[in-house]
Order: structure tokens, then C-alpha cells, then sequence
């Protein structure tokens, strides 16, 4: 599909149009975790416990595609990128027809640029974005640092400390980069074979999930910050 039916599409769904791309993260898994949930809790048979894992797991896949669309269009949106900075995402071409549904559907560069990359796993984010960004976006990462600081719900006792810890983007990378691969390999042989041969415990795909929400947590804020290091916001 080409970038401009695509953005067309995800404009017609009022729930991948998010300005937030964590909410929409979220909101996707919402209702596959409720029916997860009432699977792992019914008296039915292993198969289909281990059917709804797998299916949930395509889910997953799904939501990290859409948080990492949004992601990219919110972030061009919202930066003043020159032309210039763009000028070297030459995949990208569009025809005279293409350019006159750009401007009649008022399409936005943030639009026409989330919809021409993949984000099929963390290596294909990191392709995209190390294009986008002209820089090797896994490298940086891993050597970005992250405060983790303990926000309690109200007033601890005066006796207990605080969590505090920080967490270096390697650990993130080797924490969850495994298991978003793992996956996206299930959601690959559920969609297009049976799925049958991967055997997902209840534990497994909910680690996973937990990863890829670690994943975009951490990697977002890392790479947000450097949008607005190179391109100021408008």
C-alpha cells in the first residue's frame, strides 16, 4: 500500500489517530487483554488458552506498529524540520496525482513520512528511525541513562526510603529486544501458517507485552529528546 492510501486509511480510524502514541499503545490492548484474561480464568482446553496467547500476542505486534506510527507522525508534526533535513529519505517519491491528493486532503509531512517506513519488530524501528534521524539510533541509545525515581500514591512512612535507581539503555535493549523479536516470530506463523508450533504460556505473553511497553516507553522518550535537540518545537 502506498504512503498516501495508507495515511488516508488510519484517518478513517478515530482510535490510531492519537496525539498520544503510549495511550494509543494502550487502548489496543485494552480489550485483547480483557479477553485474554477471561480465557485464562474459563474452564476450556489447552488449545484454545494457547490460541488466545498467540492471538494476543498478534495484538501486541500490532500495538507497537501503531505506537511507533504515531510516534513518528506526532514527533515530524510537532518539530520544525527544515526541508533540507529530509531531503535524504529519497525511498519516499510520489507522483503529480499523489501531490495533488497530498494537498487536496491537506495530508501532513508527519502523515505521509510514518506511513512510508515499517515497524515490524525493534530492528525495523531502529532502520526507520536511524534514517529519519541520520543517525544510528541503537548506539545512542544504549548509552542514554534514565533517572528511576519511586512516586508514591501518598505520604510513606517517614522511616521508609524511596525507590531510586537508573537504568542505562543497554539493559533496556537486552531486557526486551529478545522477546519483541520472539513476538513478532509467533505473530508471523499465526497469521500466515497455524501457529500450532510455538506453545506461549500465560507468563510469556504477558512478559512480552511488558517489554514492548518498556520498549517504546524507554526508546521514546530517548528519541523524542533527540528530535527536539536537533529541531526545535513549533
Amino acid at each position: 500500500m502506498k504512503p498516501i492510501e495508507k495515511a488516508l486509511l488510519l484517518r478513517k480510524s478515530a482510535r490510531l489517530r492519537s496525539k498520544e502514541p503510549m495511550r494509543l499503545f494502550i487502548n489496543r490492548l485494552r480489550e485483547p487483554e480483557r479477553i485474554l484474561e477471561l480465557v485464562e480464568r474459563q474452564h476450556v482446553n489447552s488449545a484454545t488458552r494457547l490460541d488466545a496467547r498467540r492471538q494476543f500476542l498478534v495484538s501486541v505486534c500490532a500495538a507497537f506498529e501503531s505506537y511507533w506510527r504515531a510516534f513518528v507522525r506526532v514527533n515530524v508534526d510537532a518539530h520544525r524540520i527544515p526541508a533540507s533535513a529530509l531531503e535524504h529519505l529519497k525511498k519516499i517519491s510520489f507522483t503529480l496525482a499523489d501531490i495533488h491528493n497530498v494537498v487536496g486532503r491537506r495530508l501532513t509531512i508527519g502523515e505521509l513520512v510514518s506511513c512510508s517506513f515499517g515497524f515490524q519488530g525493534p530492528n525495523a524501528v531502529n532502520t526507520s528511525l536511524s534514517e529519519i534521524l541520520q543517525t544510528k539510533v541503537f548506539t545512542e541509545f544504549a548509552k542514554a541513562r534514565f533517572a528511576i525515581r519511586e512516586v508514591p500514591k501518598a505520604r510513606p512512612p517517614k522511616k521508609r526510603t524511596l525507590l531510586r535507581d537508573e537504568l542505562v539503555g543497554e539493559q533496556v535493549l537486552k531486557t526486551t529486544r529478545d522477546d519483541l523479536e520472539r513476538c513478532f516470530e509467533v505473530r508471523h506463523d499465526t497469521v500466515h501458517n497455524t501457529g500450532a508450533l510455538h506453545r506461549v504460556t500465560e507468563w510469556e505473553a504477558r512478559t512480552i507485552a511488558n517489554s514492548a511497553w518498556q520498549f517504546n516507553a524507554f526508546l521514546g522518550m530517548h528519541v523524542e529528546k533527540r528530535f527536539s535537540e536537533l529541531w526545535g518545537r513549533r
